[in-house]
């Protein structure tokens, strides 16, 4: 709490120098990472969470990586990559039992949640530094964290699985169109190509639920279009890529046609509150960024490209847009927020993504429509 709480408060109080802010939050970090070094726990993984956000929103990527690297592996070995009902039949022969069961339903959503923040984590990692996924469809199996009203005021509920891919899934050559974007059981999977919808409840999750999804719709932009190997050459190859770009151009789409009604607008506040909320926010910009880098390359192709009938105004107009909703929400967000509110690393990067696109907009005004368009 020092780690994350200590420069915020100092920014109003002034309880220390600027020397002595540093070396008492190097202290303190430096006395949670050799705890959490020798003794694995939830409480320790909390500990390291908080620590590498901090270090993130400093600029300290460098400082941040091995620690996100040590929070995926320790999520593996505390079993916490599984629902706890599920951890007997994912568990090695020998594997200890590292935690005892949680004592009821509002624990087990703690650790759920400390699951989900080092999945973000290691999806910001992924998005800004190029590393590939920890935390796949092959060693993580997790129900949406609840939405924070039923949690805070412990009324049981039940939420569904993410569909989190595997790395044979994203092939460039597999359709993802019919791949469910929730599941009601593990046995459900993202490897079938059916309705996997009924039972599902999404009355029971909330922003945050809705900023991982967006969050996870940006890793498939990034590893599963974006980074794909392709000979554009290759007609199968290419066909392949505009099947890709088309699939998850309506998966984008769905996700904001099918938000509930009170999240739709990301510049109107939810009436219970009246106050934007951060976690909707960040799943706003960051839908909108997917859709930026999805269509990026076709709104403004590279020279390989140029000869191919691409859909390129429509794109060019989309990532325009994209940007300009990016800008907006951001705006209206810090300017009915508290100084001392810290932002998301994720937030950062968002707004760098809109205003290089704004930029390229500038240099390289949209394509006119045309029989390529």
């Amino acid at each position: 709490m020092v780690v994350g709480a200590l420069r915020i408060l100092n920014r109003g109080e002034k309880i220390f120098s600027e020397t002595e802010l540093e070396e008492t939050i190097e202290y303190a970090m430096t006395k949670v990472i050799l705890a959490s070094n020798t003794t694995v726990s939830v409480e320790s993984l909390q500990s390291l969470i908080v620590v590498a956000f901090t270090l993130l929103v400093n600029g300290e990527h460098a400082k941040a990586w091995p620690i996100i690297g040590s929070l995926t592996r320790s999520i593996e070995y505390l079993q916490l990559n599984v629902e706890e009902r599920e951890q007997e039949a994912h568990t090695a022969l020998l594997s200890p039992y590292l935690l005892p069961p949680s004592k009821d339903w509002v624990e087990e959503e703690e650790r759920r949640r400390v699951f989900w923040n080092v999945f973000i984590l290691d999806r910001i990692c992924s998005a800004t530094a190029g590393y590939r996924v920890a935390l796949t469809g092959d060693n993580a199996w997790r129900r949406l964290p609840l939405c924070g009203t039923l949690w805070n005021t412990e009324n049981f509920a039940v939420s569904p699985y993410l569909g989190i891919w595997d790395k044979s899934t994203g092939k460039i050559d597999s359709s993802i169109a019919f791949l469910p974007q929730h599941y009601p059981s593990p046995e459900q999977s993202t490897t079938v190509s059916t309705d996997c919808t009924e039972g599902i409840n999404l009355d029971t999750v909330g922003a945050f639920a809705y900023y991982i999804e967006a969050l996870e719709s940006l890793t498939r932009v990034d590893l599963y279009f974006l980074r794909q190997k392709v000979d554009f050459r290759n007609r199968e190859e290419l066909s392949s890529w505009l099947t890709r770009f088309k699939e998850l151009d309506m998966r984008l789409v769905h996700w904001k046609m099918f938000l509930p009604t009170k999240w739709k607008d990301p510049e109107v506040p939810p009436e219970e509150t009246g106050r934007l909320d951060p976690n909707m926010t960040l799943a706003h910009i960051t839908h909108n960024t997917s859709t930026i880098l999805l269509h990026q390359r076709i709104g403004y192709p590279e020279e390989q490209l140029m000869n191919v009938k691409l859909p390129t105004f429509f794109s060019a107009e989309t990532c325009r847009l994209a940007a300009g909703e990016i800008a907006n929400i951001a705006r209206k967000y810090l300017a009915s927020s508290s100084q001392l509110m810290p932002l998301s690393p994720q937030f950062c990067f968002c707004l760098c993504i809109s205003g290089r696109a704004l930029l390229g907009e500038s240099s390289h005004p949209s394509p006119k429509y045309s029989g390529h368009g």
